[in-house]
């Protein structure tokens, strides 16, 4: 193999031409993304318009380093773009729903919201993704007056808490 026009990237050999079919690189911390600008323009036009701006004016680094989205949300995008099957879950379904909504792709979008009525997220820090019966059982080690003090944390907490004093 000749080492001038290749390249060992990890145990992958990538060769010059493959790197040259690309013009375009989204920079995240420790990955990047390769695509056409063409390719890009011709697919979603809001969506390259809006990353354009961002370019570098001189041609030869064409690198858009990418503070506002994560790697995972960002290559499930572009992988919808060249027309694959993303890989949507629990992670990513958030970031992945707001560039659907902001660049207009109501396919990926009905998607989006398909996969998280299918994974019932919730946000992060709350307490109704609890179910009834945990909240209950916990509920129950504490006193009358610990949970109407509680009460305030959901309204999960606030209907079981009514509900428990009513029976």
């Amino acid at each position: 193999m000749d080492s001038t026009s290749d390249d060992i990237i990890g145990s992958e050999v990538v060769s010059v031409d493959r790197q040259l079919d690309y013009d375009l690189k989204f920079v995240f911390n420790d990955k990047s993304i390769n695509c056409r600008k063409s390719f890009l323009e011709s697919r979603n036009k809001k969506f390259y318009d809006f990353w354009a701006k961002y370019l570098p004016k001189r041609d030869q680094n064409n690198e858009i380093h990418v503070k506002s989205d994560s790697f995972e949300s960002m290559n499930a995008w572009i992988e919808w773009l060249f027309g694959n099957k993303p890989e949507i879950n629990g992670r990513n379904v958030t970031d992945v729903m707001k560039l659907a909504v902001s660049f207009d792709e109501p396919v990926l979008r009905d998607l989006c919201s398909r996969t998280r009525n299918e994974l019932n997220v919730y946000p992060k820090d709350s307490l109704d993704r609890f179910g009834d019966d945990l909240c209950e059982y916990l509920l129950s080690y504490l006193s009358l007056e610990d949970r109407f003090r509680y009460e305030c944390l959901s309204k999960q907490w606030q209907s079981l808490v009514y509900r428990d004093c009513r029976n």
